[in-house]
């Protein structure tokens, strides 16, 4: 029997769901759009273990939003306050201190 994934909706849910290993987490869109926290190191059969999926319209997913258009608009000052950062792959945010975070917006 599986078992349901948390559901995170505000900001502070996800920056701690992702702080609780803040080197191999991020935020990661899935087939058909849904957002979820994943570790980003597959597991050794090649499986993403994804560990929380986020509410579509709530607190959390208005912080990918905004990390996403700071990132698109180059917005240095914006970009840099948020603790998010858009990239490396598509549809993926990280922590602003994670080894893959982009160095600049638009990276």
């Amino acid at each position: 029997m599986a078992t349901a994934l948390p559901i995170i909706a505000t900001e502070a849910e996800l920056l701690k769901t992702l702080a609780a290993a803040p080197y191999q987490r991020g935020v990661v869109a899935l087939e058909g759009g849904q957002r979820c926290v994943a570790d980003l190191t597959p597991a050794a059969d090649g499986v993403v273990h994804v560990v929380a999926q986020i509410a579509g319209e709530a607190e959390a997913a208005a912080l990918l939003v905004r990390a996403y258009q700071a990132d698109l608009a180059g917005d240095v000052v914006d970009w840099s306050a948020l603790p998010l950062r858009y990239g490396p792959a598509c549809s993926m945010w990280l922590l602003a201190d994670h080894p893959a975070a982009p160095a600049h917006p638009g990276a």
